[in-house]
């Protein structure tokens, strides 16, 4: 591997200027970049010969990570990346290894501005958001809004493009389906195969989703400038996608159980990322586990458990969206839909937001343990104050914030 970064990165301006390359053959000689390194030196410091002749030909695409207007990374990549991508991450479930999943039509459900970023339009048509054998369905910011007009606007985009797999952001699609109920839609669709990400999936979601589809479902854990980097596979296990993929897992705060993910990655010959911080936490064993699917890949990272800077410490405890999850999950009776955990920086109390799949409050008693819980995870004595609320609304990026510090 650390020939093929040499050979990848040799022509790169910005891996030269940040480091000595490769100092005794070593990926922990290098510096770690982010986004916002990459972001300030793009694309000057990374018109490598491979850019330039790919510029000449017309030969790329370009695009930008999701987020908020001021974290949106331009990428430039090699035409028709996502379906090379599509048919590596196959290989480590062995339900779509049997499958032709990059040929297949594949819609996508997740923020309107991954639809709008795709197509390059505000609120783009039915027939632009068709990209390859691609299908956008989301033009609105807030999946809350949809009104029944555009339930069945979706519904029928999706019975018209007959999608073999569909993508989707867990929380768009367990409200799509909540709505299409509310509605009295008749809506019948069963694709082959699900995949969930884009954000964290909540176990209450994931069960939601699975009591109304009956199809394979599966997570997949990656990133716009990266690609895959994990798969679940049919026994519940995550895999790691390494092709071309290397990981670093790296002690965070305190916890035993749990790492910063950096990355190296190779797949896209015009922007290899080498020693990426990615800014997500992983929970992690201290050995591979043989997996029941038989597949050779498995990794000793079990979950991705969140956003490093979406996390609350009280002392030298740390709570990440998995903690917080296995708390909701485990006292709800599955009641709970979307949810947010609010830290009062001013007085250190919480505030806990929450939806319902019923749309009524839950019992006093769920309130009761809930908070009993939190205390007891945090070993202290902590106001929590609760929310009722008939839906919380999106980040500007489009994205939910379970965790949050005001």
């Amino acid at each position: 591997m650390i020939e093929k970064i040499r050979e990848s990165i040799k022509d790169i301006e910005f891996y030269n200027s940040i480091n000595d390359l490769f100092i005794n053959n070593s990926l922990n000689k290098l510096v770690i970049i982010d986004k916002s390194m990459i972001m300030k030196s793009f694309p000057n410091k990374w018109m490598s010969n491979k850019i330039k002749e790919a510029f000449m030909c017309e030969n790329y695409e370009s695009t930008y990570t999701s987020g908020s207007t001021s974290e949106r990374m331009q990428i430039v990549r090699p035409k028709d990346w996502w379906k090379g991508e599509y048919k590596r991450t196959a290989n480590y479930n062995k339900y779509l290894m049997q499958k032709e999943i990059n040929n297949w039509k594949k819609a996508i459900l997740t923020t309107a501005i991954c639809s709008n970023m795709a197509c390059y339009l505000e609120t783009p048509s039915y027939e632009e958001r068709i990209i390859h054998n691609t299908l956008f369905l989301n033009i609105h910011p807030d999946p809350n809004t949809w009104k029944k007009t555009d339930i069945e606007r979706i519904c029928y985009e999706i019975e018209l493009f007959k999608p073999l797999y569909i993508d989707v952001d867990p929380i768009y699609l367990s409200i799509l389906l909540n709505k299409i109920s509310d509605y009295g839609i008749n809506f019948q669709y069963t694709p082959q195969a699900i995949s969930l990400s884009y954000e964290y999936c909540t176990k209450n979601i994931r069960k939601f989703i699975e009591s109304h589809i009956k199809c394979p479902i599966f997570n997949l854990y990656g990133s716009t400038e990266i690609g895959y980097i994990l798969c679940e596979c049919e026994c519940g296990q995550m895999h790691l996608c390494d092709d071309l993929i290397q990981v670093e897992l790296i002690p965070f705060k305190n916890r035993t159980d749990l790492f910063s993910l950096i990355v190296t990655s190779l797949r896209n010959p015009f922007m290899p990322f080498v020693n990426y911080k990615t800014g997500d936490i992983v929970k992690a064993t201290s050995s591979n586990n043989k997996c029941e699917c038989g597949l050779r890949t498995p990794t000793n990272i079990q979950w991705v458990m969140g956003r490093e800077k979406d996390i609350i410490t009280f002392g030298e405890t740390v709570m990440t969206y998995g903690d917080l999850d296995e708390i909701v999950y485990s006292l709800s009776n599955n009641l709970i839909f979307v949810y947010q955990l609010l830290l009062e920086e001013k007085n250190g109390n919480l505030i806990f937001r929450y939806t319902t799949f019923n749309k009524k409050d839950i019992p006093q008693i769920h309130k009761t343990d809930f908070k009993a819980k939190i205390n007891e995870y945090f070993g202290t004595n902590i106001s929590v104050n609760f929310i009722f609320e008939q839906s919380i609304r999106p980040e500007i990026s489009g994205k939910f914030a379970i965790i949050k510090t005001i």
